[in-house]
């Protein structure tokens, strides 16, 4: 049986160019852990992912540590388009769906 990470090192990842730092599977990792302990914003995810930095690398790679909030953002861009369902807030507050 797969794990969970190696569901997600299955992701094609459409980033493109030298400035992709972080690992896809790194970042949706930390996204569905987030998910799972009552986190739903981009912030979120960051606090989570630093609040657990330790363990987080005990089985992820996080080759330039935890994602920021505007890079998780761009992310969710990058990979939804502009679909209408969309709302960016300056804020950057967007819901995990």
């Amino acid at each position: 049986m797969r794990t969970i990470i190696e569901i997600f090192e299955g992701v094609p990842d459409y980033r493109k160019g030298n400035a992709i730092r972080h690992k896809l599977a790194d970042i949706l990792m930390i996204g569905l852990l987030t998910i799972i302990c009552n986190g739903d914003e981009y912030a979120g995810m960051t606090v989570f992912g630093e609040t657990h930095e330790k363990v987080l690398r005990q089985f992820l790679e996080l080759p330039y540590g935890i994602p920021s909030e505007d890079r998780l953002c761009l992310l969710c861009l990058i990979f939804l388009g502009n679909s209408k369902a969309i709302s960016i807030e300056p804020s950057h507050h967007l819901m995990l769906y």
